[in-house]
C-alpha cells in the first residue's frame, strides 16, 4: 500500500513538473520578458499656449495590412482585440465621434459592431409544414481580430520654447464596415477613445513583436510615439471640417484623394525644414 502512495506521489511530482516547464517553454524561451510589462506611461511636458507658434491638427489612417503596421495584428497580442475589449470591460471609454463630447455605452458598442442579418426560418410550432416560414433576426458578434485600419487625430506643434515641432496624438479610432440590410457600407470610426487614456492604461504595457530582435520588443504606445507605422492623411483642418474625400475635386477620384493627403505630408515634412538654415 506505502509503495503504492510512494509511486503515485512521484507520478504527480511529474507531472506539476512537467506542466509547469510546458509552461514556462509557452512564455519565453529562457528567460521572462518583463521590461514591457513593467514599463510605466511617462507624462508629456508641459506646453504653453505662449510657446506654441504653430499648430495643424491633421487624421491620418493606418492599414495593418501594410507591411510595416503587420505588428499591430501579432495573433498574441492584437491591438484590436485588446483595445476592444478594454472598452467592453469599461478600463477605457468609448466616443461617438471625433469631437470627444459623447460616449457609447459598452453594449451600444457591441450592438453597434454586430451584423444583423433578418432571414426566414421554419416555424417551429409547425415543423411538418415546410413552407411555413417565420422572420427572425440572426445576429453575428463583431470579431475584433477582423480590424484591419486605424484612424489617428493628432496635432502638429511647433514649441518656440525649445524650438522643435511636437506631434501630439489625441485620440484613435478602429474602423469597421457596418452592413445594413445585407448591404456593406463605407468605413466608419467603430468608436473612438482618447490616447492619453489608452496609452497610460493599456498600450504602455502591450508588448509588440520585433521582427529584428526577439529580446528588444517594444510596446505598442512607444510604435506610435516614435512613429514607426506607415499611413495616409484623409483630413487636415478646415472652415467646414471636410475629409479630402469630400471636396468636388476628390469625390469620384480616390487616387487623387491618396495624393491630396501626400501632398499634404510633405507641406509638413517642408514646412518644419523651412524653420531651420542648413
Amino acid at each position: 500500500m506505502n509503495s503504492i502512495k510512494k509511486y503515485f506521489g512521484i507520478f504527480i511530482l511529474l507531472f506539476v513538473a512537467g506542466f509547469a516547464n510546458a509552461q514556462q517553454n509557452f512564455e519565453d524561451f529562457t528567460f521572462s520578458h518583463d521590461a514591457v510589462k513593467e514599463r510605466k506611461a511617462i507624462p508629456y511636458p508641459g506646453l504653453r499656449e505662449a510657446d506654441v507658434a504653430y499648430q495643424k491638427r491633421v487624421e491620418r489612417v493606418i492599414d495593418t495590412r501594410e507591411k510595416q503596421n503587420l505588428c499591430l495584428t501579432w495573433p498574441r497580442n492584437h491591438m484590436g482585440k485588446i483595445v476592444f475589449g478594454k472598452v467592453l470591460d469599461g478600463t477605457l471609454v468609448a466616443y461617438r465621434n471625433d469631437s470627444l463630447s459623447s460616449v457609447f455605452t459598452a453594449e451600444e458598442v457591441i450592438d453597434r459592431g454586430a451584423i444583423k442579418e433578418q432571414k426566414q426560418i421554419p416555424n417551429p410550432n409547425n415543423p411538418d409544414d415546410i413552407y411555413d416560414l417565420i422572420d427572425t433576426v440572426i445576429t453575428t458578434e463583431f470579431d475584433a481580430e477582423k480590424i484591419q485600419k486605424w484612424r489617428v487625430m493628432e496635432d502638429w506643434i511647433f514649441d518656440t520654447k525649445h524650438s522643435v515641432m511636437i506631434v501630439r496624438i489625441i485620440a484613435i479610432a478602429p474602423l469597421f464596415k457596418p452592413i445594413a440590410a445585407g448591404l456593406e457600407l463605407p468605413e466608419t470610426p467603430l468608436f473612438w477613445v482618447r490616447w492619453d487614456e489608452t496609452r497610460e492604461k493599456v498600450l504602455t504595457n502591450q508588448e509588440m513583436f520585433n521582427p529584428f530582435n526577439d529580446a528588444a520588443r517594444i510596446s505598442m504606445a512607444h510604435f506610435f510615439e516614435k512613429r514607426m507605422f506607415s499611413s495616409y492623411i484623409i483630413k487636415w483642418s478646415n472652415a467646414y471640417d471636410y475629409m479630402i474625400r469630400d471636396y468636388e475635386e476628390f469625390k469620384d477620384n480616390s487616387m487623387a484623394a491618396l495624393l491630396e493627403g501626400e501632398r499634404m505630408k510633405q507641406k509638413l515634412f517642408e514646412m518644419e525644414h523651412d524653420l531651420w538654415e542648413y
